[in-house]
């Protein structure tokens, strides 16, 4: 009753949210580990400021108040009798210890030794209870607070949240989206000090506790030099956190890890910087661990090929949508496992590597390739968790697209385009994407991404123009920096009202768009370039075909169709 038609009918009535997926249908701790890895995307995109607090529950179905989860299950709609039931049940059971000697004399029980928590041994409605109180006491903390909210440039797909939960592994957080001027390293860890004492308190309230010897958080804030953002050390940040337990007024400090530290969740390693030297190490480490099984076993081939297939590829393939693995990455994890079973199966360990991975219908192995799963497993997820529009993974994954999209400053869709590789975009997440698509020759069609607009005839984005006409590697970059810092698109933003020609605060370091076009959209900040960008800047902009005080066939936008100066009317 409490595992199907209670979970069920909360579903059905939206009771639940977003923020708690244990125990409920339909949802994964993949999904859940892909949205914190999502949220340090997100936050390296739009360069805004994020604090995570991971959150270690002590024995959480054993700390459950049965009375006050049941009280919430009578309000989701369930029967008053089997809330009575269940209550009754658990608190007049009687307690007894079994073991190998027998069974005890003595027993403990509500009435003897009460209260006693949890919501008996081994029943199959804690998971249920647990759920249900979760919600509840995150719903106390919605009233108190929002942490973290994410949007596109333009303000549509709005989500907003405190935690991602799969049963006990929580991880809190708040960020600084909404803020005109960027948060200060005290600014968010006061706000996260603050989310962090709220949900101890109400956990505790329930009968609930946080082992904070165990729990860590991170904070995520930007500094800048010569127009290239990075994350600031612990020695930078120079904030710290203490939270008072229960009752007592002695606080505990909270370990504070590093950004570049990576960390366990939900069977994988995740890091705040992107980076995957955690995860590929460990993976190395897991393949060589079950080669060597592999290496040493006698038995039949057939047993072999069972071990490879269920042992070694699900242990592989359940956290590779989370990664950004390169091909060398892969290249040193997977040969050990692959020259193990082809041993076991008779075969030359140096067989033929294209045979060995190829499909059996054309006269291969059937072996799988880790980068094949590492990209099918990808792009099903993403399209997966679009095509789900209740769920915030789809919202947070369209946000991410969309900041990709307009700090490339191209018009091209950047998963329609693969083959097409932007410099001045760093950014693994995409970059991982679009080496699949690019060699399986496929693209990823999202209408309800953020497209810019170009406003007028015969206008173009700057980047798209810029790089039409040859520009290098470095040029891009430091274009680039001064296009974000400007918060410039397309040509049109830099010309005159006429079109007739390039404004002169268009090259000036100092000016921004605010002097003559206002964009209404929400731009990643962008610390003021370098002397040598502001030079690199004037110097394409004058290259490409541009330059103040000209007119006519000098300040030519050039597209397809026509070539000539931009049309004022818009399109």
């Amino acid at each position: 009753m409490w595992a199907k038609r209670a979970v069920r009918h909360a579903e059905d009535h939206n009771c639940l949210g977003n923020e708690q997926g244990g125990s409920r249908p339909n949802r994964s701790a993949i999904d859940f580990a892909n949205m914190k890895a999502l949220t340090y995307a997100f936050a390296r995109l739009s360069k805004t400021g994020l604090g995570t607090f991971n959150y270690d529950a002590k024995s959480c179905f054993d700390r459950i108040m049965a009375a006050l989860a049941l009280i919430y299950c009578i309000a989701l709609g369930m029967p008053d009798a089997p809330c009575q039931i269940h209550g009754q049940a658990i608190s007049k059971m009687k307690h007894y210890a079994k073991t190998l000697q027998g069974t005890s004399q003595n027993y403990y029980s509500n009435a003897l030794n009460g209260p006693v928590f949890g919501s008996g041994h081994g029943s199959g409605g804690s998971p249920s209870l647990w759920l249900f109180m979760w919600v509840a006491l995150a719903a106390a903390l919605r009233k108190i607070m929002v942490g973290m909210t994410f949007h596109s440039p333009d303000g549509t797909n709005k989500s907003e949240r405190n935690q991602d939960a799969y049963v006990d592994n929580t991880t809190g957080g708040i960020n600084d989206t909404q803020g005109i001027e960027p948060s200060t390293p005290a600014e968010l860890a006061q706000r996260l000090h603050k989310l962090e004492q709220h949900w101890e308190k109400i956990l505790f309230a329930s009968g609930g506790r946080l082992e904070l010897e165990k729990c860590f958080d991170y904070i995520i804030c930007w500094q800048w030099t010569n127009g290239i953002a990075s994350m600031m050390t612990n020695a930078e940040l120079a904030t710290n956190i203490a939270l008072t337990c229960r009752n007592d007024a002695t606080t505990t400090p909270i370990e504070h890890k590093e950004v570049t530290e990576a960390h366990r969740t939900l069977g994988t390693r995740m890091c705040p910087t992107g980076d995957m030297t955690a995860k590929a190490n460990y993976l190395k480490n897991k393949a060589a661990t079950i080669a060597g099984r592999i290496e040493v076993y006698q038995g039949p081939k057939w047993k072999a090929k069972l071990l490879y297939s269920s042992r070694y590829l699900p242990s592989m393939k359940y956290s590779l949508p989370l990664t950004t693995l390169s091909r060398k990455q892969v290249d040193q994890i997977q040969p050990r496992p692959t020259k193990a079973i082809l041993s076991s199966l008779g075969i030359n360990r140096m067989f033929q590597r294209a045979v060995a991975f190829g499909p059996p219908q054309y006269g291969g192995l059937g072996l799988q390739h880790l980068l094949t799963k590492h990209g099918t497993l990808q792009v099903a997820l993403i399209i997966g968790h679009l095509q789900e529009p209740f769920i915030d993974n789809g919202k947070i994954s369209l946000n991410n697209l969309d900041y990709a999209q307009i700090t490339a400053g191209v018009l091209a869709p950047l998963l329609e385009t693969p083959k097409t590789k932007y410099a001045h975009l760093i950014n693994p997440w995409l970059d991982s994407h679009h080496v699949f698509l690019d060699e399986c020759d496929a693209k990823i069609i999202i209408t309800k991404a953020w497209r810019p607009m170009l406003l007028r005839h015969n206008n173009q984005l700057l980047m798209d123009a810029i790089l039409t006409k040859g520009a290098s590697t470095g040029e891009a970059h430091l274009v680039n920096q001064c296009r974000l810092f400007l918060q410039f698109q397309r040509l049109s933003d830099i010309y005159n009202g006429a079109g007739t020609e390039i404004c002169r605060d268009a090259l000036s370091s100092t000016s921004s768009s605010t002097a003559y076009t206002k964009s209404s959209l929400s731009w990643p900040p962008q610390g003021a370039p370098s002397a040598k960008a502001w030079l690199t800047w004037r110097r394409v902009i004058q290259r490409t075909g541009f330059s103040h005080g000209h007119s006519g066939p000098t300040a030519i936008v050039q597209t397809t169709q026509t070539t000539g100066q931009l049309d004022n009317t818009a399109s």
